[in-house]
């Protein structure tokens, strides 16, 4: 989740509930719980702040967020 562009609707918490928090404005991802996600919580993002990826694609992601991809 962006925290830039989130703008705390709770689009996104009300589509994925087990999965989507709004924790101080911000939409927080449960990633132990991602095998329950739905990508129409993502979809449904005014802002673009949730992106939905899968396979190769979700890992360079997550590499990217915790800042050990480069390039």
């Amino acid at each position: 989740v962006c925290a830039v562009a989130c703008n705390a609707c709770g689009r996104c918490a009300q589509d994925a509930p087990e999965v989507v928090t709004m924790s101080d404005g911000l939409a927080v991802v449960n990633y132990d719980r991602i095998d329950l996600a739905d990508p129409s919580a993502a979809a449904r993002c005014p802002t673009g702040a949730i992106r939905w990826v899968e396979g190769a694609q979700r890992f360079e992601v997550e590499l990217t967020a915790a800042g050990s991809l480069t390039g």
